[in-house]
């Protein structure tokens, strides 16, 4: 699993490249700027740009503009990775145009290693889940949450994927 961290603090890359490691993610990108994860994916020549990374942990305060303005850029250049904003913003209208750009998650700083670590159990137990329907049955099994909040998978049916499938 490759994963993109953008934070211009160097102590933040540092604990949260630290936490990803004892996890056993090490496929890791640490950039400090805007500049630096357009440079870094390839942003800068469109011959090159990458936009296969698994996931996108996100500060929205950086040095060279607001992480937002990544985010939009990154999808409109097709970019579908996941993205966590771990930031200390905490604005709800950031926080709204954050997830309507896609951010499936948000963490406040400061966080805690247990904090840090149940935001990403709960992204990867969601990731799981989401793949286990795909591969079972498409997007129809993923409509039907929105279609009857009665059919929304218990948690012992999202430990056991198939079992919320079969019903």
């Amino acid at each position: 699993m490759s994963i993109l961290i953008v934070d211009d603090s160097l102590v933040s890359r540092t604990f949260i490249s630290n936490l990803l490691n004892e996890v056993g993610y090490t496929e890791l990108i640490l950039c400090e700027s805007i500049e630096d994860a357009y440079k870094t994916i390839g942003f800068d020549d469109p011959e090159t740009t990458s936009t296969d990374l698994d996931l996108i942990l996100l500060d929205m305060h950086l040095p060279d503009g607001h992480g937002l303005d990544l985010l939009r850029r990154l999808r409109a250049g097709g970019a579908t990775s996941d993205v966590l904003a771990v930031t200390s913003v905490r604005e709800l209208d950031v926080v709204r145009r954050a997830m309507a750009h896609g951010v499936v998650g948000y963490l406040i700083k400061p966080f805690t290693s247990s904090s840090f670590t149940a935001k990403l159990n709960q992204y990867a137990l969601g990731a799981r889940f989401i793949g286990a329907i795909e591969a079972e049955r498409g997007l129809a099994a993923v409509d039907r949450c929105w279609v009857s909040p009665d059919l929304v998978p218990t948690i012992d049916e999202i430990r056991e994927p198939g079992r919320w499938l079969q019903r």
